[in-house]
């Protein structure tokens, strides 16, 4: 939120009450609890709006939730829930989606559903939070600031962990701060997901907001008819292809089926395209298929897509096999549209 002066100064009370106003429709689970404040000179600081949060230790995880690495971090944060919820630790989820169409709850909904998120969350409305949690962290970008894992105890910042350290000290730096309190405190190992939920990432997003303004043509190939809109790409075009080589040996696309009719109205239930996936030419063997990907009795493989989310489509590819065409055979019957393609090992 911004800091609207008036004809005469907010006390403190006032503000605090104002914000939890404006921010109650973007929390679920609990009443806001933080505000980002723009204040007047420009500075960003963050505001308490629950006198409960002072008396608390809390561990706040933030993410992207449209990035593969903000799907691993829900995943351990479920898992650390369940672990430190006894020890008196409370658990909050604060997220920033890049794209809008993760910007409401009810398509948030299904991805803390697949991940059994039942504690309380925010979708920061204007990222002022995130913007002000940066500064105080000392870290001015997003690149190198999120995902990120927060332990927060009489309003202090103990840790601030992001990209490549979050996975390997947090989860000990939770056992540190609670054996502070209970030095025999019994805790479990830490928590190791397995191969399937990557650390790191790489991101080629295809909208005219967060994409390059041209591509590389000898890097990405696209052929038949595209529309390129603020944040992802469409095509009503059977004959259209995207070709490109990855760099790592698994793929994810975040993408979504299109009504020719009204491009920007939302995916009913039952509406769907398909996306053919061809490596090196040829339909995805068994052992490179990703979670959502599908192999068709006619030969073909592919996703099904429907609403707009992240799906996983390739993994175990070797150096060799690496080449990967995205088809669209019925674009005219409903259309897709694709919003980033995601690189991990």
């Amino acid at each position: 939120m911004v800091w609207k002066p008036k004809e005469k100064a907010l006390t403190q009370e006032e503000a605090v009450e104002l914000a939890r106003q404006e921010l109650a429709p973007h929390w679920v689970g609990c009443s806001p609890v933080l505000a980002g404040v723009r204040l007047p000179d420009g500075r960003l600081t963050v505001l308490p709006l629950d006198p409960e949060f002072a008396k608390r230790s809390w561990l706040i995880f933030m993410l992207d939730p449209t990035l593969l690495t903000g799907d691993t971090l829900l995943h351990y944060a479920r898992e650390w829930e369940r672990r430190f919820a006894a020890q008196n630790l409370h658990f909050l989820l604060f997220m920033n989606p890049i794209f809008e169409f993760l910007k409401n709850h009810d398509a948030i909904k299904p991805l803390l559903k697949k991940h059994d998120i039942k504690f309380p969350y925010l979708i920061d409305p204007d990222g002022l939070l995130f913007e002000a949690l940066a500064q105080l962290s000392h870290k001015s970008g997003a690149k190198d600031f999120l995902p990120r894992v927060l332990l927060i105890h009489n309003k202090s910042i103990l840790f601030s962990h992001g990209p490549g350290e979050w996975n390997l000290r947090s989860e000990s730096a939770v056992h540190e701060f609670l054996r502070s309190f209970d030095p025999g405190l019994p805790l479990a190992p830490k928590f190791d997901a397995g191969g399937g939920y990557p650390f790191t990432s790489e991101c080629l997003y295809f909208g005219k907001k967060h994409g390059p303004a041209q591509f590389d043509s000898k890097t990405i190939i696209f052929k038949g008819k595209w529309e390129r809109e603020l944040e992802r790409i469409y095509t009503s075009d059977p004959q259209a292809s995207i070709e490109f080589t990855s760099p790592c040996s698994r793929v994810s696309i975040v993408a979504q089926a299109v009504n020719l009719e009204n491009s920007q109205a939302p995916v009913l239930a039952g509406e769907n395209t398909w996306m053919g996936i061809a490596l090196e030419g040829e339909p995805v063997f068994e052992a490179a298929a990703g979670e959502d990907l599908r192999m068709e009795d006619d030969g073909t493989s592919g996703l099904r897509l429907e609403r707009p989310r992240i799906y996983r489509a390739l993994t175990q590819l070797s150096a060799a096999t690496r080449r990967v065409t995205l088809r669209f055979p019925i674009a005219n019957r409903m259309g897709a549209a694709i919003y980033s393609v995601q690189f991990s090992d």
